[in-house]
């Protein structure tokens, strides 16, 4: 027997991957909206999908009155907590490996290694942040969680932390013109209210 083709076998599991709960609520809260993740965190997002289309599914079982958008958001902060753990975890290794890296082939070219840790990391602290303005939540606690990550993720990147914090809260704020526009008052009482100076 001959193998499929790897096109094939990708197509098969986006396949599987749409049929879950957990793909079409990120579909739904609008993930193709999330520019930072649109191009280079294909292999990522998948992994996270199948490792957490399960515990997603259980979980929104178990808290019927929380809505998917609210059981995701607690979801991203578990695996948020979790990445975070393996990243610190590892990062000394990380740092001597990137070192390795641009002592022998050059910084220009080391850059091309992505480290599996830092990138997973990012990918969760972009979708993390993006469920957070998704849901309308506060700007300075987003910013206060960007920092941090970026603060990590700095060690292993030629980005500063402030560089790296900007891109998280790009993130932040796709969600939140999404949230917006969906709950953009209206009416005579918030025209009342604005004339006022009330809201």
């Amino acid at each position: 027997m001959t193998e499929l083709p790897t096109s094939n076998q990708q197509k098969l599991e986006e396949n599987q991957q749409a049929k879950t709960k957990l793909h079409v609520c990120l579909k739904e809260s609008g993930l193709d909206s999330v520019t930072a993740i649109a191009i280079g965190f294909e292999k990522e997002l998948s992994s996270f999908i199948d490792e957490n289309h399960a515990l997603f599914k259980h979980a929104c079982e178990n808290k019927p009155d929380n809505s998917a958008r609210q059981t995701l958001l607690g979801l991203l902060t578990k695996e948020h907590i979790d990445t975070s753990y393996r990243f610190e975890s590892n990062k000394d290794a990380s740092e001597a490996m990137q070192s390795v890296f641009d002592n022998t082939v050059g910084s220009e070219h080391g850059d091309k290694f992505q480290n599996s840790n830092s990138q997973q990391l990012k990918l969760v602290t972009h979708l993390w942040l993006f469920i957070q303005g998704r849901l309308g939540m506060d700007y300075s606690l987003a910013n206060d969680h960007a920092a941090a990550t970026a603060k990590l993720l700095s060690r292993l990147s030629r980005s500063t932390d402030d560089e790296i914090r900007v891109e998280f809260m790009a993130s932040f704020y796709d969600g939140l013109n999404i949230y917006q526009t969906e709950n953009k008052p209206s009416g005579f009482i918030h025209s009342l209210k604005r004339l006022f100076n009330l809201s």
